[in-house]
């Protein structure tokens, strides 16, 4: 009489990958070694849900065997995968592979010309993406930072992904000295970044939406591997957007429209 034994799966650590750091465009293989009898299947998931990016044209929900290959990685394959194996015999088991993507600064800037009046406050942004995380900060043209203060206060909204973030230079109180150009920089380990804004004197408050308007950009851009990154839109960027008291000219306009 022949006796079959069955035995649960069990993951071999010390054959199946840990938690990787890969630079963005470079190949990754993942590699699960599962035991078991009978022999386990093992498949691939991601730990979001979200589909696995094979290569350039194929992306799937899951991917079955021992090793995953990831082709010219970017950014958006950044994540946790989880290598399933299971072969009839409870439980089924799992282990997490935490995938992280280094890449350079990159900068992207809505408004390289934004026009206030004297006396009022001003916001002027950029927007980065970065792993590891950058350093952010504003500089005047001289190369002088820009510190917090009752002059300036600076915002470093962190986004989603992780790796975006919302730069914000708010200046208050505008005097003739604080028109001229700004510069947001962007630097981690693996390289630096940097834009300019140009601030410059405008007297009435409808012209700020009136300059500039091909670096108004809204929508999507496309990656190398045909992914798509939403930059902000024009209702979501307050940059150049000033507050203040309304202009003379909002008032004579409304009383205008109200005796027509």
């Amino acid at each position: 009489m022949l006796c079959f034994f069955t035995v649960p799966p069990n993951i071999d650590d010390s054959f199946s990958s840990s938690d990787v750091i890969v630079r963005e465009g470079a190949n990754e293989t993942l590699t699960c070694r599962a035991t078991g009898s009978p022999q386990p299947s093992v498949k691939w998931k991601r730990d979001d849900n979200s589909k696995i990016s094979i290569n350039k044209t194929l992306t799937v929900s899951e991917w079955e065997g021992e090793t995953l290959e990831l082709t010219r990685i970017s950014r958006l394959d950044m994540g946790a995968y989880l290598c399933i194996a299971s072969n009839g015999v409870p439980p089924t088991v799992s282990k997490r592979i935490k995938v992280s993507v280094d890449f350079p600064p990159m900068l992207w800037i809505p408004h390289q010309l934004v026009g206030a009046p004297l006396a009022y406050s001003v916001t002027l942004e950029c927007f980065t993406e970065a792993h590891p995380s950058s350093l952010n900060y504003w500089t005047r043209e001289d190369g002088h930072m820009i510190h917090e203060s009752r002059k300036y206060h600076t915002e470093n909204i962190v986004g989603v992904p992780a790796y975006k973030t919302h730069m914000r230079l708010t200046i208050n109180n505008i005097h003739q000295t604080d028109y001229g150009t700004y510069k947001c920089v962007a630097k981690n380990p693996r390289g630096e970044t940097d834009g300019t804004i140009r601030l410059y004197s405008s007297k009435y408050q409808s012209n700020l939406n009136e300059i500039d308007k091909s670096e108004q950009k809204s929508g999507s851009e496309i990656d190398s591997k045909g992914a798509i990154y939403e930059w902000p839109s024009s209702e979501e960027s307050s940059a150049g957007n000033y507050q203040g008291k309304p202009s003379t000219w909002t008032f004579i306009i409304l009383l205008y429209l109200l005796l027509r």
